[in-house]
């Protein structure tokens, strides 16, 4: 039982770290520091984005120290949110820094996971999930020969929700290094797929009814429409001359 009580001690002290880096923010004019906080929607998240990118000129470190410490938090104690956290990233350091990046942080935040899972945590969950992890003990049994490439497979398919899989992959012996890579490279293609569906939902915004029309149709249309609109402009224009003179006389 003293093993697993340093589980939330380091959750303590990982809440604390986060509060003393939010708590000494720089001085800066005309920053909304209330923003400053997890973003549970997409407002939040573009009002601590616009936060942290006008501290991020004048200072740099402080900002990402801040955002690789609360981002490794998260995947740490698999906290959900990471989605946020991946397009803050990119709206903060730009595409080229924020993309590997948060493939980093994702990977060693899932790392850390694993390493208390095996340090605090390993009997603990044999205990209380022992259908799960004998399941998952005969699926990796199973795949041995090609282990890694199974691990890239249970990234892009699971079986099991993420979080299980990182406290779940010590107790099945899985080398480290290949938990670690394993998520770096899932981190990156996600990250991919994340961005090629934001693009085609761009596009797809951008897109109007008409535009699944013929041009011919849609330019004899759109011409149609402007002479009807010019016509009853010009007829509510003689209407208002008309009322002007009687009003008049």
């Amino acid at each position: 039982m003293a093993s697993v009580l340093w589980i939330p001690v380091v959750f303590t002290t990982s809440c604390l770290l986060i509060y003393l880096l939010a708590s000494n923010l720089p001085e800066h004019t005309g920053s909304d520091r209330s923003a400053l906080k997890f973003p549970r929607n997409l407002d939040e998240l573009k009002a601590l984005a616009t936060l942290l990118d006008d501290y991020h000129d004048d200072n740099m470190l402080y900002v990402l120290i801040l955002y690789c410490s609360a981002y490794m938090f998260k995947q740490t104690f698999a906290i959900p949110g990471s989605f946020f956290m991946n397009l803050l990233g990119g709206a903060i350091f730009g595409l080229w820094y924020g993309f590997p990046l948060t493939c980093l942080l994702s990977a060693s935040g899932a790392s850390c996971c694993y390493l208390l899972s095996r340090h605090f945590g390993k009997d603990y969950i044999v205990k209380y999930f022992p259908d799960k992890v004998g399941f998952m003990q005969k699926k990796v049994s199973d795949n041995s020969d090609s282990l890694f490439f199974f691990l890239l497979f249970l990234r892009l398919f699971p079986m099991t929700p993420n979080w299980f899989l990182n406290m779940v992959s010590p107790i099945l012996n899985i080398p480290i290094h290949l938990f670690f890579i394993s998520v770096f490279i899932v981190g990156e293609y996600r990250h991919i797929i994340q961005r090629k569906k934001q693009e085609k939902d761009q596009v797809s915004k951008e897109l109007t009814i008409n535009t699944q029309k013929p041009p011919s149709k849609r330019t004899a249309m759109d011409m149609i429409s402007h002479l009807a609109k010019r016509q009853r402009q010009d007829h509510v224009d003689k209407l208002d001359s008309v009322q002007t003179g009687w009003n008049k006389e």
